[in-house]
């Protein structure tokens, strides 16, 4: 009996210093440490059956991060409570739930994000200017909502891949 369970997750400094395919090694050995019923694939070289959401780039922190893993068997609440012991400084547990079997997967789930950028303004992006970036699969237009300080709130206007944080990053001061 497989049974998946989706992990809601936060992602915070100083764990933003560490990429990806690192976080979801911490996950991995944080699960296993905690005892978790793990479910592996078939083959040579088994892994850990489990997906994320998108990754974060280098530096980004963030309070909703999704991973699905699938288990052989349900587990106690006291297994689950493990694993936030076992997680490095930085990465925090949200919340824990299972999901049915048919459900979609997280990639297909998440239809967009929105970042927040802390940083000055350059004068010659004002408020409420518009950037494009050009991709392969189109172009991605992402919008300066409000300037409130040195805080700044941009979003997506249209369009998913390719609007990275490194591409946003560049109408603000480093």
């Amino acid at each position: 009996m497989t049974l998946r369970v989706r992990i809601k997750y936060s992602k915070r400094y100083p764990a933003t210093l560490i990429g990806h395919l690192d976080t979801m090694g911490v996950f991995q050995r944080g699960m296993r440490m905690a005892g978790w019923p793990l479910e592996f694939t078939r083959g040579f070289n088994p892994r850990i059956k489990l997906s994320s959401g998108p990754p974060l780039s280098l530096g980004v922190s963030s309070n909703a991060e999704y991973l699905d893993v699938a288990l052989r068997r349900r587990m106690s609440a006291y297994r689950s409570g493990l694993l936030k012991e076992k997680l490095i400084e930085g990465l925090e547990v949200v919340d824990i739930s299972e999901i049915e079997k048919d459900d979609p997967g997280i990639n297909t789930i998440i239809s967009g994000f929105d970042y927040q950028v802390i940083g000055e303004v350059l004068e010659k992006n004002p408020p409420f200017s518009k950037c494009s970036l050009r991709e392969k699969d189109g172009e991605i237009f992402v919008r300066v909502m409000k300037v409130d300080g040195n805080i700044a709130n941009p979003s997506k206007v249209s369009g998913l891949k390719g609007c990275s944080y490194k591409k946003i990053k560049t109408l603000f001061v480093d």
